[in-house]
């Protein structure tokens, strides 16, 4: 999932809408304790819309949490699964990593394990650089697949004609390094055309010497996260990502580190918030820049009739008015007006109160 789907995904407002979230036991290799455990969890759906509805109101929803146990592909390769359930809505997600198993009933579907899973499996590009052809693969963590397009791979025609590939020091009076920097530019175009606006980060795979005179020439400069050392000119995807996915992890884990420094550098500054309540309030006005959470810190809570007071409570989330969980109402939020979220691991945030935000301005 892009951020386009998880933007549209946060954007649907409805009641009731279902959200499960479901770990998988990948032991289990026939996925019939999966299905089993699945349908106890939309047993306990189907149970909290029947306290709230009659039935003829909910009868789509229910129809719909009903067949998903025996309609689901179950995947032994997943570590989990989110499941989104409306009246006009049905979205099944594997997710690759465990999530804590909750049924979830609001107006919105509870998409905190999703906004994780984009953001610690974020997409990016690796670049493939060789003398003779340049190709590129796109995934997320270590899953890609080459691109095969109209416009890559990029095969080096001035090398093909270079007399038949034989080495030399000049070809139609330039120096072979100048002769390469124009293939580059010309794989460098073709990216440029995939994505002009550089959204997506980019590993570099090749010799020393062609990554060099690459980075001289590229449109990319500040996108380029990774970078492994060798010829891998017609290795597979799956050892390409092997190499690469480390260095890859290696730099978002550094990510983490800059934006936590930030938090501790803005403690004392008004443009910082710390709690739930209070990032909700600088949140609905739009001041949000970057948000930090701990991954498994929960938080429900009462939102009053403007929307900008949110307030703890211990009861259930079960009552129609108190929302379930408000920090994924508060990731969501930030989402919307443009901001960023990291996760960190739980008590690291715990003098911030669990969650913190850093205003724009």
């Amino acid at each position: 999932m892009d951020r386009n789907e998880l933007l549209y995904l946060q954007s649907i407002e409805d009641y009731p809408l279902v959200s499960i979230l479901m770990p998988t036991n990948k032991k289990n290799t026939d996925g019939q304790q999966e299905k089993i455990r699945l349908k106890n969890l939309v047993q306990i759906a189907t149970k909290r819309l029947q306290e709230e509805f009659k039935n003829g109101q909910i009868k789509e929803v229910q129809d719909k949490l009903i067949s998903i146990p025996d309609e689901l592909n179950y995947n032994v390769n997943a570590d989990s699964y989110a499941i989104y359930i409306g009246k006009d809505h049905r979205y099944i997600y594997e997710l690759p990593f465990p999530v804590e198993e909750r049924v979830i009933v609001d107006t919105t579907f509870a998409t905190r394990d999703i906004v994780f899973a984009v953001n610690r499996s974020k997409r990016y590009r690796i670049l493939v650089l060789s003398d003779k052809i340049c190709r590129l693969l796109e995934g997320s963590r270590n899953s890609f697949k080459e691109i095969k397009n109209d416009r890559f791979p990029v095969k080096n025609k001035q090398q093909e004609e270079y007399n038949n590939g034989m080495e030399r020091n000049t070809f139609k009076g330039l120096p072979k390094h100048q002769v390469q920097k124009d293939y580059f530019r010309e794989v460098d175009g073709e990216l440029k055309h995939l994505d002009p606006e550089g959204k997506l980060p980019l590993a570099l795979v090749g010799v020393e010497r062609n990554i060099s005179l690459y980075k001289e020439i590229t449109k990319f400069q500040g996108k380029m996260i990774a970078e492994v050392n060798g010829n891998y000119e017609w290795a597979g995807a799956p050892e390409i990502t092997k190499l690469v996915w480390p260095e890859v992890k290696k730099y978002f884990a550094e990510q983490r580190e800059i934006v936590f420094k930030e938090l501790q550098e803005a403690v004392g500054r008004q443009g910082i918030a710390f709690g739930a309540e209070e990032c909700w309030k600088m949140a609905k006005e739009g001041r949000g820049k970057t948000l930090l959470v701990e991954i498994n810190y929960k938080f429900p809570a009462i939102v009053d009739s403007l929307g900008y007071e949110l307030t703890g409570t211990s009861q259930s989330g079960e009552t129609p008015e108190v929302i379930d969980d408000a920090i994924d109402e508060l990731i969501e939020l930030v989402i919307s007006k443009g901001g960023d979220v990291y996760f960190y691991d739980n008590e690291v945030l715990k003098k911030y109160k669990h969650v913190a935000l850093i205003a724009r301005y």
